[in-house]
């Protein structure tokens, strides 16, 4: 059989209850494929393994097929009816065959839900028929539609929803699995986000997305004055988590080794390896070596090194002793024993012997059975019983925890012994424990809580791990800082989410697009349309060599292209000589041949369309007129100043700025005079600022026809 699950491809114009049956038996014996699923029938699937890994601690990934209940009466739910049920265990198999996901989320999250909706609805239409996924019409659609729009999920799931609603319809009419064929697409308003909202509103929404100023106070402060492990472990996240952008998750892949010393341009930095989540590459966060995070982020290793050593020494036993428990150096002795006493059982897992069989206590829950001693005739517990309940606890794929980071346990400095921060239970001996998010979130709220520490309206200091990241990157954007650089230092592989951790106000965005320096020219650029003095060739290819440098020019065929496409792409077509970006050098030889070679094309062009407008051809006219015409017009005086030795050699001409009436920097420079006056800025700097917009202003009316020539030199 193969190793990975093969998409069902229909064969054959067959009914629809034919095809169905073929659905399921080529998906039947592929959920064998999955490591922690016995069987096809099972109602409920654990899909950790082969196509999903468990991101922290060793929960299930589990998906249950139940029926759709009104409310949380999450206990009374059944298994789907048949032959619905085969169906959805079949098609969840599809979906995990025909889709690369990286976690089970989707099935879990709208998938299932969307499955439970319509054998809800198929039932309600078909009273006295079982549910089957072939009777699916347009108006059952609409059944399912409203059902979801009437739903408790919140706007943003609803949406959602829909959309999946609308694929599987896609997906069924594809698979030819309905008895009746059929278009259809469901509506529901999507989710407007209040952080994208403009108005009081969003700014709402943006500002409680970040932390308080006491919030971030509290953290330094319990920083600080951390004393219990628990408190130090908890701590040391936050503390690793304030530098730089970073996801609470990525915390989990930290190893001892998390130091590179670096030296760029002779000075002196300090290197954290970072593993981020999302597929994004691993990196090296830089510091400065004088950063005051640096001992931050020095001391929080120390105290994660420091609890975790018993708990990765555990974890590397048992990676090296696979197939037995590991007991303390006193209890070795009792590995001999084929029948332990119930008291030595309690104490290779370090706790109480009363109540170490109880009903709800980890005995029971592992399945231990006591057995009767024949030496002694008391209670006691079979050792190879016990070591099966212990090694049971052992994560899933262990001694891995990822292998694509080459993770070990016994690497992973966040990492605790079993029990460790329960404030009820006692530290076991024999075994480790991954700590989960719930982990973090209890310690902290129980840290902030020991010192009291409140917010502004007296309620307590309540912080997640999220709101350090966004905190950092609105600050970046509030300072300027190059969005290529603050992505990379996020760890994300795609900056399509950069938009969502800008959580500035209104107002804020306003202020920081209003600033402009007295000391320098208006937006940098503007001046550079003025008419230079003459350059000599040696000038001109230096400041083209300078430009080249910075990336913002680049040479073609006919001369410098200064446009930067970083910021976007060409707006010409690479139609080089119409462009506004586009600079010529009268007098060098090659690009003078290319540039005539172009202007002769043009007048080829033109005469070509002219014989087209004699015959009456349709269109041709108004071609010429609102294209070819201009085109050769301009070309005409480009030959001309080639032509013409009156024209010195190296002067440097382009095409025309084009009118734009919603130009930004036009608009840029009347908004500031106009707020200049409001405010009543100094007579002198309005009057600079009015000059370099009549300029600007004088050169963006020249007709695009009209070559725009800068100066040159007779050398």
């Amino acid at each position: 059989m193969t190793q990975t699950i093969r998409p069902f491809t229909p064969l054959g114009e067959v009914e629809a209850q034919e095809r169905l049956r073929q659905f399921i038996e080529h998906y039947r014996p592929l959920a064998l494929l999955l490591p922690n699923v016995a069987n096809f029938e099972e109602n409920s699937w654990d899909l950790r393994g082969l196509y999903f890994q468990a991101v922290q601690g060793n929960s299930k990934l589990g998906v249950c097929f139940t029926k759709q209940v009104a409310g949380r009466k999450e206990r009374e739910r059944g298994p789907l009816d048949q032959p619905f049920l085969t169906f959805t265990k079949a098609y969840v198999l599809h979906l995990i065959g025909t889709n690369n996901w990286s976690t089970h989320s989707p099935l879990a999250s709208f998938w299932l839900p969307v499955l439970r909706c319509v054998e809800h609805e198929l039932i309600v239409a078909r009273q006295t028929e079982p549910p089957c996924i072939t009777a699916l019409t347009e108006d059952v659609c609409e059944a399912i539609n409203a059902s979801i729009r009437n739903g408790a999920w919140n706007a943003a799931t609803k949406y959602q929803l829909c959309l999946i609603l609308n694929q599987l319809v896609v997906n069924l009419q594809d698979l030819g699995l309905c008895i009746r064929r059929f278009t259809w697409k469901g509506v529901i308003p999507r989710h407007v986000d209040n952080r994208q909202k403009v108005g009081p509103e969003g700014d709402k929404a943006r500002v409680n997305m970040l932390p308080t100023p006491e919030a971030m106070s509290a953290m330094a402060y319990c920083f600080a004055r951390a004393e219990s492990p628990r408190e130090k472990w908890v701590s040391a996240i936050n503390g690793l988590l304030s530098p730089r952008p970073a996801r609470l998750g990525e915390c989990w892949f930290l190893r001892e080794n998390y130091f590179v010393d670096l030296e760029v341009q002779g000075q002196k930095r300090f290197g954290l390896r970072w593993w981020p989540q999302k597929h994004a590459k691993p990196l090296i966060k830089e510091f400065l070596a004088n950063d005051p995070f640096v001992p931050v982020i020095r001391q929080a290793f120390d105290w994660l090194i420091e609890i975790s050593a018993p708990a990765r020494a555990l974890a590397k036993w048992y990676e090296d002793n696979p197939g037995r428990i590991f007991l303390p150096p006193n209890l070795e002795n009792l590995r001999g024993k084929a029948i332990l006493t119930v008291a030595e059982a309690a104490a290779i897992r370090n706790v109480a012997a009363k109540g170490f069989l109880h009903s709800n206590n980890w005995a029971r829950r592992r399945g231990l059975v006591p057995v009767i001693d024949p030496g002694t005739g008391e209670m006691g517990i079979r050792f190879k019983d016990l070591e099966r309940a212990a090694l049971s606890d052992l994560p899933n794929g262990f001694p891995w925890f990822n292998r694509g980071k080459n993770l070990k346990y016994s690497d992973m400095i966040i990492l605790t012994r079993e029990g460790e921060f329960h404030p009820n239970c006692t530290t076991s001996s024999i075994m480790f424990a991954l700590p989960n998010v719930a982990t973090y979130y209890r310690a902290l709220d129980v840290m902030v809580d020991r010192h009291e520490l409140a917010e502004k309206d007296g309620s307590a200091v309540r912080i997640r791990s999220h709101q350090f990241r966004h905190k950092l990157e609105t600050v970046a954007f509030s300072n300027g800082v190059a969005r290529s650089w603050m992505n990379r230092e996020a760890g994300r592989a795609h900056i399509s989410q950069e938009e969502s951790y800008d959580d500035r106000t209104d107002a804020e965005r306003v202020a920081q697009t209003r600033i402009v320096s007295v000391q320098r020219s208006v937006y940098g650029e503007v001046m550079a349309f003025e008419p230079k003095r003459p350059m000599t060739y040696e000038e001109t290819l230096a400041g083209i060599e300078a430009a080249k440098r910075t990336g913002y020019a680049h040479i073609t065929d006919k001369g410098c292209c200064i446009h930067n496409f970083v910021d976007k792409a060409c707006t010409e077509f690479r139609d080089c000589l119409f462009c506004e970006d586009h600079i010529c050098i009268k007098g060098i030889p090659e690009w003078d041949r290319n540039i005539l070679a172009a202007c002769d094309a043009e007048e080829a062009n033109f005469l070509h369309a002219t014989e087209a407008a004699e015959q009456g051809r349709y269109g041709v006219r108004e071609h010429i007129e609102g294209l070819l015409l201009p085109r050769v017009v301009y070309c005409r005086q480009v030959k001309s100043l080639i032509n013409n030795p009156a024209v010195p050699k190296f002067s440097v001409f382009k095409h025309a700025p084009r009118q734009d009436p919603y130009d930004p920097v036009v608009n840029g420079i009347r908004l500031h005079v106009e707020c200049g006056r409001k405010e009543g800025r100094d007579r002198a700097w309005l009057d600079r600022l009015e000059h370099a917009l009549e300029k600007l202003q004088s050169i963006r009316k020249h007709h695009p026809e009209i070559l725009f020539l800068f100066g040159g030199s007779d050398e």
